[in-house]
This record gives structure tokens, C-alpha cells and sequence, in this order.
């Protein structure tokens, strides 16, 4: 298990994208990578995943303080079984990136409730 940040946001960039629940159309990963944040930042051209700067940043509120909504939690232990079948969404990317195989969870909205119901999860409504 280790660190991982999710990070909900309004942003639309695609037309479909304004059917989801305002401020939460859209989810990334960050995870913990050694010394360093790793992001996976899943578009719909293409996955992109790179460094984004120290662990010892506190960056979850400084994400907050941009305006988005981010969610502490660690990732689960790798299971030996195959995912369930599903589309892959950017709220997929970020659900096996987590080790979380509900087909319950399809829209960052419904992510966001799952980790706030499983209590795994800090949550950063201001400076803490």
C-alpha cells in the first residue's frame, strides 16, 4: 500500500463530460513514488504519467487551494484476480490504480462518494 491523492475537478473538455455532477467531471490519480508524487493523468487522447515533485510537499492542500477537490487515501494490495470487465474511463483509470473493483463506480462523483463511505480517506476541505 502507499500514499495516493485523488484529485476531482469541473473542467469539461468534452461535451458529454457537462451531464456529470458540477465539480466532479473529472479524476486523476497522484501516487506516491519513493521521494516523489507520480501523476497519472488520464485524457481522452492519451495517459499521461510523470513526476510531479517531493512527497514531502504538502501537496493536497495546495491542490485544494486551487480550487480542486482531493482525497487522501492508499492504495489496496494488488489482488490476484483479473479486474471486472469496464470501460476504460478516466474514473477506471484511477480505480485500478487504487486496487478498488466496484462496478458500482462509474462517474467521479460516485468515486468520490466510495471513498468518503469506505473511510480510507482524509478529506481536504481547507489547510489542516
Amino acid at each position: 500500500m502507499r500514499r495516493a491523492l485523488v484529485v476531482f475537478s469541473g473542467r469539461a473538455d468534452l461535451p458529454w463530460q457537462r451531464l456529470l455532477r458540477p465539480g466532479f467531471r473529472h479524476c486523476s490519480l497522484i501516487l506516491a513514488d519513493g521521494p516523489n508524487w507520480l501523476l497519472v493523468e488520464p485524457l481522452a487522447t492519451c495517459l499521461q504519467v510523470r513526476a510531479i515533485g517531493s512527497v514531502e510537499t504538502d501537496l493536497a492542500s495546495r491542490l485544494h487551494n486551487a480550487g480542486f477537490d482531493v482525497v487522501e487515501t492508499t492504495t489496496l494490495p494488488a489482488s490476484d484476480r483479473a479486474a471486472p470487465p469496464g470501460f476504460w474511463t478516466f474514473v477506471e483509470t484511477v480505480k485500478r490504480g487504487l486496487g478498488i473493483r466496484s462496478m458500482r463506480v462509474q462517474t467521479p462523483w460516485q468515486l468520490y462518494n466510495f471513498l468518503e463511505q469506505n473511510r480510507k480517506i482524509t478529506l481536504y476541505w481547507g489547510i489542516k
